[in-house]
């Protein structure tokens, strides 16, 4: 029974049923405008949601049925082995080793955090203070996730802390929206929630305090008024608390951008803004970033939605190939969750549905950040897996040596 409502649980969670819930919001959103930046042209809007789901079914489909056709099925989920759990032991410190560092470098070079500001000190703001971001914010989402799996609660509760702090004190929404979504994604796909009580009472609870702290921490970034002013919020919502109206244009304005990106773009880039987008920022080129900038109507409001540069690079095809190509890796990553379920294959869902469910937003499986996650996963399979398939090794061959001498001790009685 609990399997059962287990695989209920996750398949609300596949990739299809996410892509159309990110459309619906942001069509609803678009709907009914808080700004007087967001025009009245929803009906080109609703083209580009028909054609990005077509487009995403065509591929999505194929290729869940071909992955699900050659993934080994697997029953159960494996606890890592001793060994194995040493080394991600020693993965966990390396890396929180590395964000420790990371931070108080850049203590040293741009001074006191951003946060610091509540109480009166002169900072930076939080868009240029922090050095190797692209770096620091990747790890610390791995290392949310990947410290469920040590069994010492001091030290999984511990890096949690940690990572939690360091993206506090960075007044980093991003980082807490990540974290806390990519968190959640994992303990539903692994069935870790499972073991913990309450779970839903708790999940409630974080999602409403995720709201209010994010509401909390864009007045420190931008301040209320200062917000207001910027997106050009209507008169008539002034009374409306800030944290509902940050929610509102997240969703909304970035489709504005694309709208806007559609209409005014008439030249292609063959690729060169998706491939920028996919380096790090210090090796980004300016001009193309540019390219993107000067086609927006509000330069506060820069966020291109997950299409904006894909059009920019090959026009209306480019909407097509990358909605199938979300949709492929949605297909491989929901389909290995289904057959081969264990706690790696939930990690590479976990940071796809993350990036999916903010594709409203950014282009988020285009970007170092996301790619640099995957990298890390891959290396914390390494940690789990390498033991497991060596003792597979050295069973298979003691099974094939018994076998070779039961045959070669009968035939010798012949």
């Amino acid at each position: 029974m609990r399997k059962t409502r287990h695989n209920i649980l996750v398949g609300l969670f596949n990739p299809l049923l996410i892509i159309i819930l990110v459309w619906i919001m942001t069509i609803c959103t678009y709907a009914y405008p808080v700004s007087y930046d967001i025009p009245n042209n929803i009906s080109k809007l609703l083209f580009i949601a028909v054609i990005s789901i077509a487009s995403f079914v065509l591929a999505y489909f194929p290729i869940y049925l071909y992955t699900l056709s050659i993934c080994k099925k697997t029953q159960q989920v494996h606890e890592p082995s001793r060994a194995s759990r040493r080394r991600l032991r020693a993965f966990l410190a390396f890396a929180t080793l590395i964000c420790l560092a990371i931070v108080s470098w850049t203590l040293v070079k741009d001074g006191l955090f951003p946060f610091m500001k509540v109480i009166g000190y002169e900072v930076k703001d939080y868009q240029s203070f922090g050095r190797f971001k692209g770096i620091l914010f990747p790890m610390m989402f791995v290392l949310f996730m990947v410290s469920s799996l040590e069994r010492r609660r001091t030290i999984n509760w511990g890096i949690k802390l940690v990572c939690l702090l360091i993206a506090w004190l960075y007044v980093s929404r991003a980082s807490i929206a990540f974290m806390g979504s990519q968190y959640v994604f994992f303990l539903i796909i692994s069935g870790k929630y499972k073991r913990i009580k309450n779970f839903k009472s708790i999940l409630v609870t974080i999602i409403l305090l995720g709201i209010i702290v994010v509401g909390y921490l864009g007045e420190i970034r931008t301040g209320d008024n200062s917000f207001r002013r910027s997106m050009q919020i209507k008169h008539k919502y002034k009374d409306i608390p800030a944290t509902f109206l940050w929610f509102s244009t997240y969703i909304s304005m970035p489709s504005v951008n694309l709208l806007s990106v559609v209409e005014n773009c008439h030249t292609a880039s063959s690729g060169k803004m998706l491939f920028n987008s996919c380096l790090p920022v210090p090796v980004q080129t300016e001009a193309f970033r540019n390219a993107f900038y000067k086609h927006i109507p509000n330069p506060y409001n820069n966020a291109p939605t997950y299409l904006a540069y894909a059009f920019i690079d090959f026009s209306w095809y480019g909407i097509l190939l990358v909605n199938m190509a979300y949709g492929a890796l949605g297909g491989i990553f929901f389909a290995r969750v289904r057959r081969s379920p264990s706690s790696i294959s939930s990690l590479y869902y976990a940071v796809y549905l993350s990036a999916l469910g903010l594709s409203f937003f950014a282009h988020m499986l285009f970007f170092f950040p996301i790619l640099l996650e995957f990298l890390l996963i891959r290396i914390v399979a390494g940690c789990l897996r390498h033991k497991r398939a060596l003792s597979h090794c050295i069973k298979h061959t003691v099974e094939v040596e018994n076998v070779s001498d039961a045959v070669f001790e009968r035939s010798r009685k012949l």
